[in-house]
């Protein structure tokens, strides 16, 4: 049994690596041409890559998409807030139940001194409930624009 080792072709001179460089260029370039014209079997008449304007998509209908993807209808939210004042950090716990984008119903779990605190977002109506004075009030108007317990965000 006799082995034979296959060797690669020399090549003489740089032309000829020129030419077989410029001759898979030219091979290349005409397969993706081919594809390109090839009649999409989804779409027949057009080309592959080509989408009629009625099927493609505007920048508005994707961001839909993603926001529908980001949120959800329901969702119950464990949240920590770190408020940074020029002394001191305040944590706030609270757990907030969430119904599509226009109910929320929130409730303070700490510290100590602002357990129990509930808001009732429907819409655009805000109610606050204060253990402390055992009343509801409700927030409208300019108040929505106050900082919530003494962070930046508002109401």
């Amino acid at each position: 049994m006799s082995t034979k080792l296959i060797e690669k072709p020399k090549l003489n001179n740089k032309r000829s690596l020129i030419s077989k460089i410029s001759l898979i260029k030219t091979g290349l370039i005409l397969c993706l041409t081919l594809l390109y014209l090839t009649p999409s079997p989804f779409f027949p008449g057009l080309p592959s890559f080509a989408l009629p304007l009625e099927k493609q998509l505007s920048g508005e209908t994707i961001l839909q998409q993603v926001d529908a993807n980001l949120t959800s209808d329901n969702k119950i939210v464990l949240a920590t807030m770190i408020v940074h004042g020029r002394r001191t950090a305040r944590t706030f716990r609270m757990k907030s139940w969430i119904k599509g984008t226009e109910k929320t119903f929130t409730e303070y779990l700490d510290p100590p001194r602002e357990r129990g605190t509930k808001m009732l977002k429907i819409e655009d109506k805000l109610w606050l409930f204060s253990p402390d004075t055992d009343r509801i009030i409700m927030i409208s108007g300019h108040m929505l624009r106050q900082s919530v317990m003494g962070s930046d965000l508002s109401y």
